[in-house]
C-alpha cells in the first residue's frame, strides 16, 4: 500500500511511498494468543529480531495452579462486591 498523507507524516516518509503492513499474533508456549498487532513500516525499516522457541511448554506445578485458583476466587469476590455497590 502507498502511504497517505497521515501515514507518511507519522512514518517520516513521502506520500505514496510503498509501505509494508505487518500483521501477526504473539503466542505463548501453549499456542494461546497474547498480543495481536498491525504495524506499518516504511521501506527504510531495519528489523532486528531476537526470539527463542521451545519445543515443549514448561510444566505448571500444582501449587501454582492452586495459587491461580485462589487469586481467581479473590477477583470474583471483589467483582461481585463491586457489582452490588453499583446497583
Amino acid at each position: 500500500m502507498a502511504a497517505d498523507a497521515d501515514l507518511a507524516h507519522k512514518l517520516h516518509t513521502s506520500t505514496r511511498e510503498p509501505l509494508l503492513l505487518l500483521q501477526g499474533v504473539t503466542r505463548d508456549a501453549l499456542g494461546h494468543g497474547l498480543e495481536w498487532f498491525n504495524v506499518w513500516h516504511s521501506p527504510n525499516t531495519v528489523f532486528d529480531v531476537d526470539a527463542q522457541v521451545t519445543s515443549q511448554p514448561t510444566p505448571i506445578s500444582q501449587e501454582h495452579v492452586r495459587r491461580l485458583r485462589s487469586l481467581a476466587q479473590q477477583l470474583e469476590s471483589e467483582l461481585a462486591a463491586l457489582g452490588h455497590s453499583t446497583r
